[in-house]
C-alpha cells in the first residue's frame, strides 16, 4: 500500500481505514484482485516477490549452466505461494 499511496492510487483517508472494512470504505490487510481490482491485477502473494524470485533465479541457473559456469543439472528451484 505504501507504493500506491507515493504513486497517488490511494488516499490518506483510504490508509488510515486500513484492516477497517466493515464499513466499506477500508483497505484489507491482504490486498488480493476480488476486492481490489482498481488497484491489483494479479494475486502474486505479498508484492510478488516470491514467484518473481523463483523465476529470476531458475533464468540465472539456466544462464550459469549455458555459459559453462556452473553444472546446474540436479538443481530445482521452487516457490511456496499462498497463504499456507
Amino acid at each position: 500500500y505504501a507504493r500506491a499511496f507515493l504513486d497517488g492510487r490511494l488516499s490518506e483517508q483510504q490508509l488510515d481505514n486500513f484492516r477497517q472494512e466493515a464499513g466499506g470504505e477500508g483497505l484489507p490487510s491482504y490486498p488480493h484482485p476480488r476486492r481490489l481490482p482498481w488497484l491489483w491485477e494479479f494475486p502474486t502473494v505479498s508484492m510478488g516477490l516470491g514467484p518473481l524470485s523463483a523465476i529470476y533465479q531458475a533464468r540465472f541457473n539456466r544462464y550459469l549452466a549455458n555459459r559453462s559456469i556452473k553444472d546446474t543439472a540436479n538443481s530445482h528451484v521452487w516457490a511456496f505461494l499462498g497463504d499456507g
